[in-house]
């Protein structure tokens, strides 16, 4: 197996930044329940933005490779708050409720 470039993107919050320049108002994730659509999340860039200042407040209380718990409804919440966790460098620990 050979090895990846340096344009090849090789973590999740490198291509979702990517994705959020090249195609900032396409669609970043929908929401099914039972096989139907019930809901999306805002299009690539703000979401971008929102996990990127999600993340960013994360920070400010927990040092980076620190653990988080995801305590949220299943939903897109969980989506956002995924990838502030990926932004910030941390580690997620989702929980249901």
């Amino acid at each position: 197996m050979s090895a990846p470039s340096k344009t090849q993107l090789t973590v999740l919050p490198e291509l979702l930044a990517r994705q959020a320049q090249t195609r900032p108002d396409a669609l970043a994730y929908g929401w099914l329940e039972d096989g139907v659509p019930r809901g999306a999340a805002p299009p690539g860039a703000a979401l971008h933005a929102r996990a990127t200042a999600r993340g960013a407040a994360l920070l400010e209380r927990i040092p980076r490779g620190g653990r988080g718990l995801l305590v949220l409804p299943a939903g897109l919440d969980v989506v956002v708050a995924g990838q502030a966790v990926f932004a910030a460098g941390l580690v997620g620990v989702p929980v249901a409720i």
